[in-house]
């Protein structure tokens, strides 16, 4: 490609922890390709990657070989932190050749959030012409935006991330879009709008709020990604002046700005929370650690097995990467797992759940071991999830489970985007040496034919998957 950055003029925003030995490395994915201030990292479901660059142009890479994808620089404003700041691709993206895009535009200055489609015949190319606008975001100020955008693949919702439009009384607006997430469905349309209002949303029926908002109390969301295997949503937020944090973003939630920074009072004169229940975050750190967050992506990959339900993050001043317990919260462990990192824009997955991190730079760096050689321990140590028989199964699988002493399993169905379809063995105390037998049945009534996978976790960490055939 074309580019390297040689300017960097994108600003993000204006407990310290203990360094464990970095067992992992930032290596470059795709040399000699270089981009021009990457915004967002996408795949489309297969082994193709999405390189979204500020300045309007979203590139393809398709077998090492990179192309323009879309290119929206006539139509986008780059001044500050504006630009083309997210990509996301639907579970039938394959079938339909749809995609969605966040992007700002200035006269009026506002965000953009729509769905484009790819040309006929070329799945390498999107069709600017294409667009249909969802929704458009007003907006008064140049910075705060968010702009990621996440598909559920299970509930067929797309969520938004939007910053406060550096207005900190937004943040706590329900009658504003600014300073939320945002879940919308862009599947099924209705009310005069070119996107439906999902059901669960918090505030659907509340006058005055935006049914659209999904949590609120958010500063710049930069950065958000879905835990395919436990459907959590996770992001970093952007602090003020003293910290920033990590949240794991719930229905309804409320992640405090204005009236916190993290756990602390933004302004303790006026720091008034009562009866707010505010969400803490899952982990914050000081300004001293770096200056913006970069929210990554909960590892759900095969070679980094040290990573396994681990969330994966950095900041843009570069120098470290972080991993914490996403499968343990309320005690997430924080690692420093990568020294010397450079600065980092954002971060993203493949299909195999392997994590990649746009720098300044303008190169897409993957995460991999420093230890050479490195096996996981037995599976008779972790555990144990046999093959499964009959396979092919109608109407009925069986899954051998074994597990060692002391540990506790949980054995979970997903479907082939990663949504929970059943759970057949929750906590389970080891040892286990016993066969689980699943006939079909999902949390919303029976399967239909197709591919699944069982994966078993033991003491929180996911160890096997297998995959499963029904047919009918």
């Amino acid at each position: 490609m074309r580019y390297r950055l040689s300017v960097f003029l994108f600003v993000l925003c204006c407990a310290g922890m203990p360094a464990a030995h970095a067992q992992y490395t930032l290596v470059d994915a795709y040399s000699p390709l270089t981009f021009s201030i990457p915004l967002d990292i996408q795949n489309a479901g297969d082994a193709r990657m999405f390189v979204v660059e500020k300045g309007g142009l979203i590139h393809v890479i398709d077998g090492g070989v990179a192309s323009t994808f879309l290119d929206l620089s006539a139509r986008i404003s780059i001044k500050r932190e504006s630009g083309t700041l997210g990509l996301a691709f639907p579970p039938d993206h394959a079938q339909t050749g749809h995609f969605f895009v966040f992007y700002t535009q200035a006269a009026p200055h506002r965000s953009v959030i729509s769905r484009f489609t790819t040309v006929a015949g070329n799945p390498n190319l999107g069709d600017p012409a294409s667009e249909l606008r969802l929704l458009e975001i007003d907006k008064l100020e140049y910075n705060h935006n968010g702009g990621q955008l996440v598909v559920d693949p299970h509930e067929m919702t797309l969520y938004i991330s939007v910053g406060d439009d550096r207005t900190d009384a937004n943040a706590q607006d329900p009658s504003s879009f600014h300073g939320s997430i945002l879940r919308i469905d862009p599947f099924n349309p209705s009310g005069g709008r070119n996107y439906g209002i999902p059901d669960q949303n918090p505030w659907r029926s509340r006058p005055g709020w935006r049914q659209e908002i999904f949590a609120i109390g958010l500063r710049n969301p930069w950065r958000m990604g879905l835990d395919p295997v436990r459907s959590t949503l996770w992001v970093g937020d952007v602090g003020e002046t003293r910290f920033e944090e990590i949240d794991q973003v719930r229905r309804g939630g409320n992640y405090g700005w204005p009236l916190m920074e993290a756990q602390s009072c933004y302004e303790p004169v006026s720091c008034d929370t009562a009866g707010a229940n505010l969400e803490a975050p899952v982990h914050y750190y000081p300004r001293s650690e770096g200056i913006a967050v970069i929210g990554g992506r909960v590892y759900r990959g095969r070679v980094l097995w040290q990573l396994i339900g681990k969330y994966v993050y950095g900041d843009y001043t570069g120098g470290k990467i972080w991993a914490l317990d996403a499968d343990h919260p309320t005690s997430p462990g924080v690692q420093e797992i990568v020294t010397g990192a450079p600065g980092l824009l954002c971060t993203g997955v493949d299909t195999e759940g392997e994590i990649y991190f746009g720098s300044t730079d303008g190169t897409i760096y993957r995460l991999e071991s420093t230890v050479t050689g490195a096996l996981p321990p037995a599976a008779s140590e972790r555990g144990e999830l046999g093959a499964p028989f009959p396979n092919p199964f109608n109407p009925t699988v069986h899954l051998p489970v074994r597990t060692p002493a002391g540990s506790r399993a949980s054995l979970r169905i997903h479907d082939v985007s990663g949504a929970l379809m059943a759970v057949l063995m929750e906590g389970r105390p080891g040892p286990l040496d016993t066969t689980v037998r699943w006939d079909g049945r999902t949390r919303s009534g029976i399967a239909a034919a197709g591919v699944y996978f069982a994966v078993l976790e033991v003491d929180g960490a996911v160890v096997a998957r297998r995959r499963l055939v029904l047919i009918k």
